[in-house]
C-alpha cells in the first residue's frame, strides 16, 4: 500500500501523518475480543469475558480483569472494529500481568475518559509487560502533578498509536520504555507533558511531539536518572519553564536524525535543557539532528532565561556531532528599544563540537564551545513531510551544510555508522554526510515507508 506524504500541507498537523498509517490490519488470534462500548466489571473469573453470565459482552475493563486471572500467561485483547471508541467511567484499569492491548488502528479505535466522570486514568500497570498498538488514549484527566493517563511500573511499549490532550500527562514510566511510530500532542502535566521518565530505560523511534506543556520541566519529555534514544522523532511548539521540548536531570540520553522547532521555555533551553547537579557525569549526545526557532525566556520575564536551543548547568557537557543550530534566540530587556527584543544565542553553557556543526549564534561569554563550529546561515526549507514518518527540513541546494560532515563518515558517540537520515533515506552521499537530520540528494520512499516484508524500495525520488 502506497501512501504519499510529499501530498501532506507544509501546515498539516503531526496527526495527519497517523491518518495515514491508521488503517485496520488483523491481527493473530486474541484471547479475549472487546464487542462492547461500555464500561462494566467481569461477572466472574472463570476465563469468559462478559458482563454478566451468559451476555457475550466483553468490555475493555472486563477483559483486563480477565488477563489479570491468567498468571504467568501473556494475553492478546483486541478491540473489535465495531468498537470505534471506548468511554470509561469507572476509574482506571488496573493491569498487573503481560497483556497487549490492540486496536484497529488509531483513528479507528478510540478511548477516552467518559464526559462528567471523575478525574481518573487510564490504565495503571503495577508489573509485567504491557503493549498498546493502533489506538487513541485521549481526555483523562488526573492532577498535574500525578502520573498521567498511563502508569506504567513496569515495561511499557506503544506502537501506531496517538495520545492526546491528557491532563497530568500521557505517560508515566518507571521500568523500560518503548515508543514507535506514535503521535503526542496537547497533553499537559507539570514534569512532561507528554513523558515523565523516572529510572528504566527507554528507546523513543519514529514520533511526534506537538503542542505539549509542563509547568515546570520538560514540555515533551523529562527524563529523571534514566537513559536512553531517541531517534528519527519531531518535536515541534512544545511549553515549559525549563526545557520546552525536552529536560535532562542526571540522565544519559543520545538524540540522533531529530527535529526540534518552535518550542519555547519561559526560563531556559528553548529545546533542551540539562542538569547534573550532583555531577554523576552522565552524557548527552546530539547527534545529526536540527534545532530551529526555538526560544528562551519565552514570557519575557525580568528573570530572564537562557540558551534559545540548548542549556547545560555548570558542570554538564552536551556533546554536539554534525548538527545544526540555527535561528533559535533568547528575549532579553533593552533599555535602547524599550522592551524585550530577541537576541541571536543558540546555546548556553558547555557544548563539546565534533568540529563540524552549524551554530549560527554564539555569544562565547555564554556558550562555551570546544571543537570548533560553522557560523553561516544553513539555508533550510520550510519544515514540510519530505517523506518518511515526520516533518524534517530539506537543505537547499545552495546550503553549506552539504557534504559537510566529519569526512571520515556519520558515526554515533560509540562509533557505529548512521547509515540514514531522519526520513530513512540513506547517508553518505558525496564527499561526507550532511549536517543536520536531512540527507540533501539522497532517495527516499515515495510513500515514505518500503513495501512490508520485503525491505526493498517501494518508489523513489529525490527531494
Amino acid at each position: 500500500m502506497h501512501r504519499d506524504f510529499r501530498h501532506v500541507a507544509a501546515g498539516a498537523p503531526a496527526l495527519a501523518v497517523v491518518l495515514m498509517l491508521s488503517v485496520p490490519r488483523s491481527v493473530g488470534a486474541a484471547d479475549f475480543v472487546v464487542n462492547s462500548a461500555g464500561d462494566a466489571n467481569d461477572a466472574m473469573p472463570n476465563g469468559i469475558c462478559e458482563t454478566g453470565n451468559g451476555n457475550g459482552e466483553c468490555t475493555l475493563r472486563a477483559a483486563f480483569m480477565e488477563a489479570d486471572n491468567r498468571p504467568g500467561l501473556a494475553t492478546t485483547i483486541e478491540i473489535a472494529s465495531s468498537v470505534p471508541v471506548i468511554d470509561l467511567s469507572l476509574g482506571e484499569i488496573l493491569v498487573d500481568e503481560n497483556v497487549s492491548l490492540v486496536g484497529q488502528g488509531a483513528l479507528a479505535t478510540r478511548i477516552r475518559r467518559f464526559a462528567g466522570s471523575p478525574q481518573s486514568r487510564f490504565l495503571e500497570q503495577t508489573s509485567g509487560e504491557l503493549r498498546l498498538q493502533r489506538l487513541t488514549v485521549s481526555g483523562f484527566s488526573v492532577a498535574t502533578s500525578s502520573p498521567g493517563a498511563i502508569w506504567a511500573q513496569g515495561d511499557l511499549s506503544v506502537e501506531d498509536s496517538i495520545l492526546e490532550s491528557n491532563q497530568g500527562g500521557a505517560i508515566r514510566s518507571q521500568g523500560h520504555l518503548e515508543i514507535q511510530r506514535t503521535a503526542f500532542a496537547f497533553n499537559a502535566s507539570d514534569y512532561g507533558g507528554s513523558i515523565e521518565k523516572q529510572g528504566g530505560t527507554f528507546l523513543i523511534v519514529d514520533t511526534i511531539f506537538e503542542a505539549e506543556s509542563a509547568d515546570f520541566s520538560g514540555g515533551a519529555l523529562y527524563a529523571d536518572g534514566t537513559s536512553g534514544s531517541i531517534v528519527s522523532s519531531l518535536f515541534v511548539d512544545g511549553h515549559a519553564r525549563w526545557g520546552g521540548a525536552i529536560a535532562v536531570l542526571e540522565s544519559s540520553v543520545r538524540i540522533l536524525n531529530s527535529t526540534f522547532s518552535g518550542n519555547r521555555a519561559n526560563a531556559d533551553g528553548g529545546a533542551l535543557f540539562v542538569r547534573d547537579p550532583n555531577n554523576l557525569d552522565r552524557p548527552v549526545h546530539v547527534l545529526n539532528s536540527t534545532l530551529v526557532d526555538n526560544r528562551a525566556n519565552e514570557d519575557q520575564d525580568a528573570t530572564g532565561g537562557q540558551g534559545g536551543a540548548l542549556f547545560t548547568e555548570p558542570g554538564e557537557t552536551v556533546s554536539l556531532s554534525n548538527s545544526i543550530l540555527a535561528d533559535n534566540g533568547e528575549w532579553i530587556f533593552s533599555p535602547e528599544a524599550g522592551g524585550y527584543v530577541l537576541r541571536g544565542v543558540e546555546c548556553h553553557g558547555a557544548v563539546s563540537s565534533n568540529g563540524f556543526n552549524i551554530v549560527r549564534g554564539i555569544d562565547p561569554f555564554e556558550c562555551s564551545i570546544s571543537g570548533g563550529t560553522i557560523s553561516v546561515d544553513p539555508q533550510l526549507e520550510a519544515l514540510v513531510y519530505n517523506g518518511g514518518f515526520t516533518r524534517t527540513f530539506a537543505l537547499s541546494p545552495t546550503s553549506p551544510a552539504i557534504d559537510a560532515g566529519k569526512p571520515s563518515g556519520c558515526v554515533d558517540d560509540l562509533a557505529f555508522p548512521i547509515p540514514v537520515d531522519q526520513r530513512g533515506a540513506t547517508r553518505h552521499f558525496g564527499q561526507a554526510c550532511d549536517l543536520g537530520a536531512f540527507e540533501y540528494g539522497s532517495l527516499v520512499f515515495e510513500d515514505g515507508f518500503d513495501d512490508f516484508g520485503t525491505g526493498r524500495w517501494s518508489s523513489s525520488v529525490s527531494p
